[in-house]
């Protein structure tokens, strides 16, 4: 019975030591913390027949590009989200995050792409495939940008 205390004393010992946060990391120690730097900020637009999407790319240093994205429909609810990606060759392929409408409480997830001609930005229409609850292009389907009605030309940034 002697044993069992013991043994049951030392693990509670060395579970107790073992969640102790790690000696290396002071509270008042500082940790570099890299800034990825904004390059450059472009604003484009987009209007096809009654549509108008408005576009804000901000590239970082790293080559990650961050923005937003509004499209305005005229039958349907009002997109309005962020964009998250990076340019591979002359297409810009993003992760849309936006929310339809009014209903703040839902929002959602799409791939988006864009082929870069000088100063146009041309959106690609191709076939999504979900996975796991992610979407993404079908990797056998080429995007197709012939197709695109949304060609997004450079405008005045408005803040």
């Amino acid at each position: 019975m002697k044993n069992s205390s013991f043994y049951t004393l030392a693990i509670a010992i060395l579970t107790i030591c073992s969640c102790q946060s790690d000696p290396k990391q002071k509270s008042g120690s500082s940790k570099k913390v890299q800034i990825d730097k904004m390059v450059s900020r472009t604003c484009y637009l987009s209007t096809y027949e009654s549509d108008t999407l408005v576009l804000q790319l901000e590239q970082k240093a790293s080559g990650k590009v961050t923005g937003k994205l509004l499209m305005k429909f005229p039958i349907m609810p009002t997109n309005d989200g962020t964009i998250e990606g990076k340019f591979v060759g002359d297409t810009l392929f993003v992760d849309y995050t936006f929310i339809a409408g009014s209903n703040k409480k839902k929002t959602f997830k799409n791939p988006l792409a864009f082929l870069q001609q000088g100063n146009i930005l041309i959106m690609g229409v191709g076939v999504i495939e979900t996975s796991f609850g992610r979407s993404y292009f079908a990797r056998d389907k080429a995007i197709n940008f012939a197709r695109g009605k949304y060609h997004f030309n450079v405008t005045d940034c408005h803040k």
